[in-house]
């Protein structure tokens, strides 16, 4: 004779639910976490696509501010880009840092055409740099991060010269940093090398 054990199919069926749940919690754990890190990754790449345009742009200004003035002073006109005599032009400091803003101010000076000062050269702690990320990418859907900053430094454009005003170039480092979200501070750089006959 043969004897057949009864089971409880009421059993099985809550332990097949607890289990559905458990794996279904799982999965939508895992979800979550990677929608979470897709985020982050989008928004890392939108701040750094941020300040690689502003790098650019102040890249264009350093340029069309040398553009705007004579090399030096060896010709006798003042202002001058090496800030040779005095008013105008770059620092001879290479310690400092330095930002470019658009200035108001605007009158030609001979040889050169055009604006004089279209844009000027502030320190770095100036409200006019502080502010300056705002102004620099207002066609963007979301702003910049707040604790994203600007700076130029210059350098003599060649290894051999020992300072800026001996030397036919001048190297101006661009850079940009930020706080990104993973709590890590980033940043990018431009190098725009100036010549004294471009």
């Amino acid at each position: 004779m043969i004897f057949y054990r009864k089971t409880s199919p009421r059993g099985d069926t809550l332990i097949e639910v607890i289990f559905a749940f458990a794996i279904l919690a799982t999965i939508i754990g895992f979800a979550y976490s990677g929608s979470i890190q897709a985020r982050k990754a989008a928004l890392s790449s939108q701040q750094r696509t941020q300040a690689l345009l502003a790098a650019q742009f102040q890249s264009q200004a350093i340029k069309g501010y040398r553009d705007s003035l004579p090399w030096d002073g060896s010709t006798g006109e003042f202002p001058n880009f090496l800030n040779t005599g005095g008013g105008g032009g770059i620092p001879l400091n290479t310690t400092s840092k330095y930002c470019m803003s658009p200035s108001s101010n605007a009158s030609p000076v001979p040889p050169k055409t055009g604006p004089r000062f279209e844009w000027q050269l502030l320190l770095d702690t100036d409200p006019g740099c502080t502010n300056l990320v705002a102004f620099v990418l207002p066609q963007l859907p979301t702003p910049p991060s707040p604790d994203t900053k600007l700076s130029i430094t210059f350098q003599p454009g060649k290894a051999t010269c020992s300072d800026i005003i001996t030397c036919d170039s001048v190297q101006a480092v661009v850079k940009v940093t930020w706080l990104d979200p993973y709590k890590t501070t980033s940043s990018v750089q431009n190098i725009v090398i100036l010549t004294k006959n471009d």
